[in-house]
């Protein structure tokens, strides 16, 4: 299947005459038809075959394989970055908890001095949005450094895939968020002495 080394450059005769030297020749013919459509495309495709050393693509074929590349790309993408995401959250849960376990006698000491139960959640809840938020602004800054330089290659617009990528990161991590301060809170409150 053939993709984008069917670009087009156009230049003036100095420097065709200098590209010309020690290199094959290779004529285009471009054609703007009023339709295009998959039988006209299947009626060059078969003239292609008649004449050896041709290549015929039709906007319509250009248009649909690009669209599949990039799509296989988004997907790929999308996909290792759940994983990814998935992971990472993961990981910073169960690090979170463990380390829940090992602080219950602090917060145990935290409560005989005097605080109570809604600031030291607050603590918790503040301790954890750090180790949550670091990632997920990099992951945001990292999507968009990302998504801007593949989509200025391929001149589509970006906006929409950007603030999607920032949405499904958001959510994600808020999910991680939520759910690792609630066990955290229930492990630092689950020994009697809190």
């Amino acid at each position: 299947m053939r993709s984008n080394e069917d670009i087009l450059l156009v230049v003036n005769d100095a420097t065709f005459d200098q590209m010309k030297k020690g290199k094959a020749s290779s004529y285009n013919h471009l054609f703007q038809l009023k339709k295009d459509s998959p039988e006209l495309a299947e009626a060059f495709m078969s003239l292609q075959d008649k004449f050896a050393g041709t290549h015929f693509i039709s906007q319509l074929y250009f248009y649909n394989n690009n669209m599949f590349v990039t799509g296989l790309f988004l997907y790929v993408g999308l996909f290792l970055g759940l994983v990814f995401l998935a992971a990472t959250g993961s990981i910073l849960y169960f690090k979170q908890v463990a380390e829940a376990y090992a602080d219950q006698e602090q917060f145990s000491l935290m409560k005989k001095i005097g605080m109570d139960k809604t600031q030291i959640t607050q603590s918790i809840s503040r301790q954890i949005m750090v180790i949550f938020g670091l990632p997920l602004l990099l992951g945001i800054l990292h999507s968009i450094v990302v998504l801007r330089s593949y989509f200025t290659s391929v001149e589509t617009g970006i906006a929409w895939l950007v603030l999607l990528t920032i949405v499904a990161y958001t959510v994600m991590y808020l999910i991680y968020y939520c759910l690792t301060v609630r066990t955290y809170i229930k492990v630092a409150f689950s020994n009697s002495n809190a």
